[in-house]
């Protein structure tokens, strides 16, 4: 029944005048280094906007934790993880720009 039904795509696929499918790049990158440069530039992105939220939901615990201890510290984990990993990636990016720097990369 499924020949039937599909036996006349295939014939008009064989007999389609051929085309060039061209695909653009989106990232409009060349080699292999604009690819990490366009991946480590998106994560560094996506950290500076969630930095702030989790030092605001953090805040959100801490004012929440009606005096439970456990609560108050696992908000104050959160804020210090979350500024020990800001200060983490902000270091990384300029690490890679002083090598690029010296090293005269593009």
């Amino acid at each position: 029944m499924l020949i039937v039904v599909f036996s006349p795509l295939a014939v008009l696929a064989a007999t389609a005048p051929s085309q060039t499918i061209i695909i653009p790049n989106p990232l409009n990158v060349e080699d292999f280094q604009g690819l990490i440069e366009v991946i480590i530039t998106a994560i560094f992105n996506v950290a500076l906007w969630i930095a702030p939220l989790l030092i605001i939901i953090s805040g959100f615990y801490w004012l929440t934790a009606a005096e439970d201890p456990k609560k108050v510290q696992t908000a104050k984990d959160i804020i210090k993880y979350t500024i020990i990993g800001l200060i983490i990636i902000i270091a990384s990016k300029g690490i890679i720009s002083f090598f690029q720097e010296i090293f005269q990369v593009k």
